[in-house]
């Protein structure tokens, strides 16, 4: 896989970083195999369409024919170990017709920061074919709201960006194994930070933990705390997405 390729690759590693970009920004939906936002079914073939979404390739994905007069774009970032099924759903709740939507497939198993500038770099070419588009809107869950902490203050794109980190431990952003990923420590007028945070104790992603890894401030970041059910059920680790994306739609 290209993200594989990059890690092993003998040049330094920013020399590496313009390769990848150049090799692997953006891919869009032709026919065959693609996951096409239309077709991903919810119900009991959700499973069957997230298998679809993880077996993209690495890099940043138009799930629809891109138009480029559309005056929106939204992002999905999966976490750790998605299994792609819980972002049928709010995928296609947040898809509108004035919309470009796309899925960002990354190496969990990586560094979220080097995957998090390939992100940016794609987001870049993204709004060069857009130049209508007046709004950015990026989900991450779970680890993928790390990527996105991760590489948050180089969103100063010329149009209004917000990141939207649900269900994130930031806790654990700042590592020895990933020296370079630091959280954000700048504000920006074109950037607007959310941080989507479940309870604790309802979260199985989290509450074996003594502390909840979700409580970390972020510079002028908005925190909403989800409720305890969504449609009357425990609202949980991945259906915190759902949750977020109906609150999304309605704005």
């Amino acid at each position: 896989m290209l993200l594989h390729r990059f890690f092993m690759c003998p040049l330094k590693r920013g020399v590496c970083a313009v390769l990848l970009w150049f090799f692997a920004s953006i891919s869009y939906a032709d026919d065959g195999d693609f996951p096409w936002l239309t077709s991903l079914e919810t119900g009991d073939q959700v499973r069957e369409s997230g298998a679809r979404l993880m077996k993209l390739a690495m890099g940043l994905h138009a799930l629809e024919d891109v138009d480029t007069s559309n005056t929106r774009i939204i992002i999905g970032v999966h976490g750790w170990q998605s299994e792609g099924y819980e972002w049928v759903y709010p995928l296609k709740t947040m898809d509108s017709d004035d919309t470009t939507t796309y899925f960002f497939r990354w190496d969990y198993n990586a560094c979220p920061i080097d995957s998090g500038r390939l992100l940016i770099g794609a987001i870049k070419v993204s709004l060069d074919s857009h130049p209508d588009a007046d709004s950015l809107l990026v989900v991450g869950h779970s680890l993928g709201g790390v990527l996105l902490a991760s590489v948050a203050d180089s969103f100063d794109f010329a149009i209004k960006s917000e990141l939207h980190m649900v269900a994130t431990p930031l806790q654990g952003l700042e590592n020895e194994r990933c020296a370079e990923q630091k959280l954000p420590k700048k504000s920006s007028a074109r950037r607007d930070i959310f941080q989507w945070r479940t309870q604790h104790e309802l979260d199985n992603a989290f509450n074996r933990l003594p502390e909840d890894p979700q409580n970390v401030e972020l510079p002028d970041s908005i925190v909403i705390r989800l409720p305890e059910t969504y449609n009357e059920r425990r609202l949980g680790h991945n259906w915190s997405i759902s949750w977020v994306a109906e609150k999304l739609q309605d704005e």
